[in-house]
């Protein structure tokens, strides 16, 4: 078990070059599994828990691990949001004259939203893998990746102050009851 930071401890830093602006966060995290074994920590699983996704709570990371251990074949879990207003099947191109272009080839226009396949994309809830899984393939997503949706108000991030105005938004509803742990 990790050891809890005491006030008054010095906080150890990553090293200099895990901490750019341009350094993945999977070399971060294969540094600190590595260090944390080399200290004689045994984990089973690493889960990330980005900052930038404050609308989780601990029904998302609770039942996503067990999600996760409860599945006889997966081995690492990625949350993930459907795709409802961009999907790839309304996305087009705009070449050099201007002109647009179908995104995808067999979407030329007359698509109904009830009649497209779902699609989803990452959006950063949880992330949740086995260590020697991540160890070997420095990412949380291959062919053994569970998905884990959550609801669209859930998946917004914070990278921008228009980000931090509708997440201040949402809490806010949040608490007012507006939304459950489900919808």
């Amino acid at each position: 078990m990790a050891k809890p930071y005491l006030e008054g401890q010095d906080i150890e830093l990553r090293p200099p070059e895990l901490a750019t602006d341009t350094a993945p966060s999977s070399a971060f995290i294969a540094y600190t599994i590595n260090k944390l074994k080399n200290e004689g920590e045994s984990f089973d699983y690493i889960i990330l828990l980005e900052p930038t996704s404050p609308l989780r709570d601990v029904y998302d990371i609770d039942h996503s691990i067990e999600m996760l251990l409860d599945h006889p074949v997966a081995e690492s879990l990625l949350s993930v949001v459907r795709a409802e207003d961009a999907n790839p099947s309304f996305m087009v191109t705009i070449s050099d004259n201007g002109l647009m272009k179908p995104y995808l080839a067999d979407t030329v226009g007359g698509m109904r939203r009830q009649d497209i396949n779902d699609v989803y994309y990452f959006e950063g809830t949880v992330y949740i893998s086995k260590c020697s899984t991540f160890l070997e393939k420095r990412t949380f997503l291959h062919k053994k990746t569970l998905s884990y949706v959550v609801p669209k108000w859930k998946s917004f991030e914070i990278d921008d102050m228009t980000d931090f105005i509708i997440i201040e938004a949402l809490m806010r509803e949040k608490m007012n009851g507006t939304f459950s742990k489900h919808n």
